[in-house]
């Protein structure tokens, strides 16, 4: 056989070879179970809202994940980051009261969601193939050894966000890793939370944070840290926050900071 004639015959093969794999992934495209399959359900959360029968996706609902669980901070706010803090809380429970507090309302399809950073890639592939309606507005942002799964609009919210008066002068001297406040947001807590504690340090679940101190919850964990808080909120504005107190409550690892 002549060289012309190997070489067409090569690039024949080539052709049927290229339209047997395109043909395979068209018509068994790879799906999110496959991309999940290997691991645990409570490493990941996703919920596709408004999903309709899709072959890759497969239903609207994925994992078991902790819903109250911190994330590194990371890539997701670099402002916060540059300022010391190293968790983010995936779970924002209050919205804003109003225009001037720089936090997202939550939004069902931006969550935000995440999975482990190792199949962000692979769950963005699979998104390309999908029929979800919102499938080309998802992007994902590093956060330690996850990926939170959103839209560019909800990330940059996120990243926008940027030190205000309780970081700077009612945490001052305080060691983030030993508390977690949670206040309602208002015109001096500009966003619902502050530290890197986690409720969980303290034994408590957001439910159970709500239950005790329904209206006027600030914090907990760290009793020195928080009579530090409390300290530095006096001086700021006495007429606002003398009446706050550290106490231990039943149930509550440390102590509690609220009125």
């Amino acid at each position: 056989m002549s060289k012309s004639k190997w070489l067409l015959a090569g690039g024949s093969l080539v052709l049927l070879l290229f339209a047997a794999v395109y043909s395979a992934c068209v018509n068994n495209p790879v799906t999110l179970d496959t991309v999940l399959k290997d691991l645990p359900a409570e490493s990941y959360a996703l919920n596709f809202e408004g999903l309709d029968k899709d072959p890759v996706l497969t239903k609207a609902q994925w994992g078991a994940a902790n819903t109250e669980i911190l994330m590194d901070i990371d890539e997701i706010c670099p402002p916060l980051r540059k300022f010391g803090y190293k968790k983010f809380p995936r779970n924002i429970i209050w919205p804003p009261v109003n225009r001037n507090i720089v936090l997202p309302p939550q939004i069902v399809r931006t969550c935000p969601d995440f999975i482990p950073f190792k199949v962000s890639d692979a769950l963005l592939n699979v998104l390309k193939t999908s029929k979800w309606q919102y499938a080309k507005e998802i992007q994902t942002v590093r956060a330690g050894d996850y990926a939170l799964v959103g839209t560019a609009e909800v990330f940059k919210t996120f990243a926008s966000i940027q030190p205000d008066s309780m970081d700077m002068a009612g945490m001052r001297n305080v060691q983030y890793d030993k508390v977690f406040l949670l206040p309602q947001p208002d015109g001096f807590f500009r966003r619902p939370w502050y530290g890197d504690a986690g409720l969980a340090a303290a034994g408590l679940t957001y439910g159970r944070f709500r239950d005790l101190f329904p209206q006027k919850q600030i914090g907990c964990f760290d009793p020195e840290q928080l009579r530090l808080i409390r300290e530095n909120l006096v001086k700021i504005n006495p007429a606002q926050f003398e009446g706050l107190k550290v106490q231990e409550i039943a149930g509550v690892k440390g102590a509690a900071l609220s009125f």
